[in-house]
């Protein structure tokens, strides 16, 4: 772990959403912010992705792009009998 200089503490103190950061070595951008504002961001991010999966699933299965259990089964069967799905 890396501790905070005291010019980092105070722009994260100042900027509480997050500080953005320049390695001048690497020209790389860094967002310097709280542990658990970073871990509550990355959690709604994934529930975003997980609620838009669903979204495209569903519209898959109005437009009938979708088989059912005993369709896939049946097709993951002829492929592992024949190579090649029927």
């Amino acid at each position: 772990m890396v501790e905070l200089t005291a010019e980092q503490r105070q722009a994260v103190e100042q900027h509480p959403e997050g500080v953005e950061c320049h390695d001048t070595s690497s020209l790389r951008r860094y967002v310097l912010m709280d542990a658990e504002l970073h871990r509550k961001a990355m959690l709604a991010l994934r529930q975003q992705e997980d609620l838009s999966a669903i979204g495209r699933g569903l519209a898959e299965d109005d437009a009938g792009k979708t088989m059912s259990i005993e369709q896939s089964q049946a097709r993951l069967l002829a492929t592992l009998r024949h190579g090649h799905p029927q």
